[in-house]
């Protein structure tokens, strides 16, 4: 029976060799049980010797880092992160998808990077998503030039603009600063209402991923009818009102 000290030291080794080890050849190889090795990479990961994925474990590499300053991309996480979980369940193996620089979209950058079992072409604006997936074996990953401004920070400007010329995607996720159903999607300012339309014209389908907080609210800057959107994916505490609408005008929308 081997020692928990013997599998830890192991482990390190073949992840530093190879790069990569999974549960499933660890347990055949100590004769244990899988939930057993999966505790043994929590413990490495949380020492950062190892980085904990899907399946086993990868060699920890230096990413490309970002840190945010509190604001927006803070507000409603756990919300978000449901949203950016069910967004992930549309994503296909060996898609391409486009992430916007939108606060919720982040946490899908950020799900991706820790689930590696789909093969994804990503491209996108955001310096945050750009940051989080950086250096991930199975994210090829494309970034739009441009100016960065913003919060978080992204490519919005012409040059971004006329990249995206350059790309058609399956999917794209993007967020908005307000969505009501008759008035449509709005942004705050027209640099991000130039981009998100652009966007959205490169992609076959768009996703919309919105928190509650951001029905009923219109923002100066029209981008484009519900009609456009393929899916809204949203939270629980959407009021019974938009979703008596959206029930109505057969709006495709998600509530988790």
């Amino acid at each position: 029976m081997s020692t928990q000290k013997e599998r830890l030291e192991f482990i390190v080794k073949e992840v530093n060799q190879s790069g990569e080890v999974s549960v499933s050849k660890l347990s055949h190889r100590f004769d244990c049980s899988e939930a057993t090795i999966r505790n043994d990479i929590i413990k490495l990961d949380q020492k950062n010797l190892v980085k904990k994925v899907y399946g086993g474990a990868v060699k920890l590499l230096e990413d490309f880092k970002i840190e945010f300053q509190t604001g927006e991309i803070f507000q409603h996480k756990e919300k978000k992160i449901r949203i950016a979980e069910k967004a992930y369940s549309y994503i296909g193996n060996m898609d391409s998808i486009f992430i916007d620089d939108s606060t919720t979209a982040y946490y899908l950058a950020k799900y991706i990077s820790q689930n590696n079992q789909k093969s994804i072409s990503v491209v996108t604006n955001s310096i945050a998503t750009a940051a989080t997936l950086s250096n991930l074996s199975y994210i090829e990953l494309f970034m739009l030039g441009g100016h960065v401004i913003g919060t978080p920070p992204a490519t919005l400007d012409n040059i971004s603009k006329n990249d995206l010329e350059q790309f058609y995607v399956n999917k794209a996720f993007v967020g908005t600063n307000g969505i009501d159903f008759e008035y449509g999607l709005t942004s705050i300012g027209l640099p991000q209402k130039n981009i998100k339309q652009k966007i959205i014209s490169i992609a076959r389908h768009t996703y919309v991923l919105v928190d509650s907080s951001k029905f009923g609210n219109r923002s100066l800057f029209p981008v484009c009818s519900v009609a456009k959107i393929h899916k809204l994916i949203t939270d629980t505490d959407i009021s019974e009102k938009d979703l008596a609408f959206a029930k109505k005008e057969k709006i495709n929308i998600d509530c988790v």
